[in-house]
């Protein structure tokens, strides 16, 4: 395979439509002299000493063997420098188009004088002082540049905007291809069609991945950091493998500053189109980027290899449900995706419903009930679904939260969500959906996207068409980030000429027989549990580095991993369940005075007995009234148990195979299952 020719640097002048680049030089000159005539008419006043325009554009009056020639030199370290990288960092904007225009400005500035003075500077502590002020220009021109690129990009709390199009995100089709202009490069009006990149960050966000299993295998900075939030230490101990987000975004950040690979990095730019030139050979990258002007800025590169490492937990999915679109138009933002969730603060005094039974409906229904923020309980769509494989059920366990069935539909004029079982929610403020992510490979036409995966791969990682291009990232969860760092060296190794890349027939016949076993959708994806066989494999193909030890090596499995990962699981499935249990308790005792909200303390009637899902209305009217009175606290009861032995409430059980389950019984008489707006009820 030829070798890889370093293409423009991302950002380089050749982008830029040239009347542009004339006009950015024109007015980053006239900053330059504008700024230099006024710091040397300020040092003239200063050292009492008359003004000449050859303190501009001369080069005799920049000396070291006076006083004035170091005050001079001085200030223009201070034009080039400072002033000149704040010019760069408003009128450039980019930090790879820094050096470039900062050292234009300067050669111009070298013409200019050699013009003016009929003679090549020959002062050589002018040249040294015209090198520190352009040194300096890039270099603060390059940081101020960077800051304002970086920040929106590596991963902040910044909200996204609110959901526009629920039709296409329940079709998976939110994410189309964008025309791209016949001629390029070009500008274009800024296009309002979202590309998801948003973090899924929210502030108190922390990892749910043992440390040691997560973290790249080289050591060193390689390692994640032992920095444990305070939050973590009270619910885990000490040495708590868990992160907050921050530590990770450092790692990150450390991991790609080291050794220049920053310098490879183009920010706020989107990936449009990636195909490959007629008759094969390069592949002919098409790239967008938004600019403070109000338009987008197009442009192509030639590679000779695509590496897509997008991942696939970008474009939110959330399923078709009738009158949702309704329930959105009418109050924008109370229909949103976990990815948008920017913690509980936003849910105060609010009902919430959360839909799904993996990682993020049940942390975001956890925050929500263990907090008390919002209104009781919060609702769980759950039942019916299957639980995470790691994290179970447990966190859908705690008492202020009420697991549901399916949604039948969304009514938007009574706030009301409609249950399949015939039952429903009212006054509903908003509901968060966890229910997943759509692939999304827009840039890539020719790859088609099928049941949710990406079909056409072998090991995940090499396109069987062409190994030209290849993927890092595309499995299920596990092992992250491990698990990148051995499909980054494959990918790695197979540029290089040096890893193995089985034939057609071989890659095809793997992945018939992974369909045959795992089936043809997201669960083709799932590494887990053979990860040791996996990872196996995939340092085999890789092979070792040369005999000149070029490229990294790849340790062999170690099943301790594997045994952190899931540990680490457990761990928070003891969190759980330890709440869960104390939130029991204190439902149970009702200790004190009687609660203002009248479905909480029903909520500690219910667990007294260890029942759940009981319905006032089925009692007779003289006990509805005992017992909304008992629950205002006017009969005098002095704790929850009283009110019950007064009610005669005795518990009932059933086994049903998998739990006990409780019911409530007052004297003769079954309460069924409690109805949703039983809180706000009133006799």
């Amino acid at each position: 395979m030829p070798r890889r020719r370093r293409p423009p640097r991302p950002g380089a002048l050749t982008e830029l439509p040239p009347l542009r680049i004339l006009s950015q030089i024109a007015a980053l000159q006239v900053l330059f002299y504008f700024a230099s005539l006024v710091l040397m008419l300020f040092s003239s006043l200063v050292s009492g000493r008359g003004f000449s325009m050859d303190l501009v554009l001369g080069w005799t009056a920049v000396r070291g063997d006076t006083t004035q020639g170091w005050l001079n030199a001085f200030m223009w370290i201070l034009d080039g420098g400072f002033f000149m990288a704040v010019a760069m960092v408003l009128i450039v904007i980019r930090s790879k188009l820094v050096l470039d225009f900062g050292l234009t400005t300067h050669f111009i500035h070298l013409v200019v004088v050699s013009l003016y003075t009929g003679q090549v500077p020959r002062n050589m502590f002018w040249w040294f002082t015209m090198a520190v002020s352009s040194a300096s220009g890039v270099a603060l021109g390059i940081w101020g540049c960077q800051y304002r690129e970086l920040r929106p990009v590596i991963g902040d709390t910044t909200p996204p905007p609110h959901l526009t199009d629920l039709s296409a995100l329940a079709s998976r089709a939110a994410d189309p291809p964008l025309p791209i202009p016949k001629h390029l490069p070009a500008q274009t009006p800024a296009s309002p069609q979202p590309r998801f990149a948003e973090s899924s960050i929210y502030p108190y966000l922390e990892t749910n991945v043992n440390d040691v299993a997560m973290s790249f295998t080289g050591g060193g900075l390689e390692s994640i950091p032992d920095q444990r939030s305070e939050w973590s230490i009270s619910m885990h101990g000490p040495e708590t493998p868990f992160r907050h987000w921050q530590v990770l975004r450092e790692y990150i950040t450390a991991l790609w500053k080291r050794n220049g690979y920053e310098d490879l990095v183009s920010y706020s730019t989107t990936v449009e189109r990636a195909e490959k030139k007629v008759g094969g050979g390069e592949w002919v990258v098409t790239l967008r980027r938004g600019g403070d002007d109000g338009l987008d800025h197009w442009w192509t590169e030639t590679f000779d290899a695509v590496v897509v490492a997008s991942g696939h937990f970008n474009v939110p999915w959330i399923p078709a449900v009738e009158g949702l679109e309704d329930f959105e138009r009418v109050r924008p933002g109370s229909v949103l995706h976990s990815k948008m969730f920017r913690g509980r603060d936003d849910y105060r005094n609010k009902r919430v419903v959360v839909v799904g039974a993996s990682v993020s409906g049940a942390d975001i229904a956890y925050d929500l009930a263990t907090s008390k923020v919002t209104k009781d309980p919060v609702h769980a769509v759950v039942v019916g679904h299957a639980f995470n494989n790691y994290f179970g059920d447990e966190a859908f366990n705690h008492p202020r939260i009420k697991k549901q069935p399916s949604i039948s539909r969304v009514d938007a004029k009574s706030r009301t969500v409609h249950l399949i079982d015939g039952t429903s929610i009212p006054d509903v403020d908003h509901l968060i959906f966890g229910t997943g992510f759509s692939w999304s490979l827009p840039f890539l036409p020719q790859v088609p996207i099928r049941n949710n995966r990406v079909p056409g791969l072998y090991q995940h990682v090499v396109w069987q068409q062409d190994p030209t291009l290849l993927f890092v990232g595309a499995v299920g969860a596990g092992l992250t980030f491990k698990i990148f760092e051995w499909q980054a060296v494959y990918a790695a190794r197979v540029l290089a000429g040096r890893g193995t890349v089985p034939s057609v027939q071989e890659m095809q016949a793997w992945e018939a027989e992974r369909v045959k076993e795992k089936g043809d959708g997201p669960k083709f994806l799932m590494v887990y549990p053979e990860f040791e066989e996996y990872f196996e494999k995939v340092r085999q193909l890789s092979g070792e580095p040369t005999e000149e030890g070029v490229g990294r090596r790849l340790p062999k499995y170690d099943r301790e991993w594997f045994r952190l990962f899931m540990e680490g699981h457990e761990l928070r499935k003891a969190m759980w369940r330890r709440i869960n249990d104390q939130a029991r308790a204190e439902l149970e005792r009702g200790d004190g005075e009687f609660t203002k909200d009248p479905y909480v303390l029903f909520t500690q009637v219910e667990r007294l007995v260890n029942a759940a899902h009981s319905a006032i209305e089925h009692c007779n009217p003289s006990v509805q009234t005992r017992l909304w009175n008992g629950i205002r606290g006017k009969n005098g009861y002095r704790n929850i148990h009283e009110l019950a032995n007064d009610l005669n409430i005795t518990p009932r059980w059933e086994y049903t195979g998998a739990y006990y389950r409780g019911t409530l019984q007052v004297g003769e008489k079954d309460w069924g299952q409690m109805k949703d707006d039983l809180g706000r009820a009133s006799p």
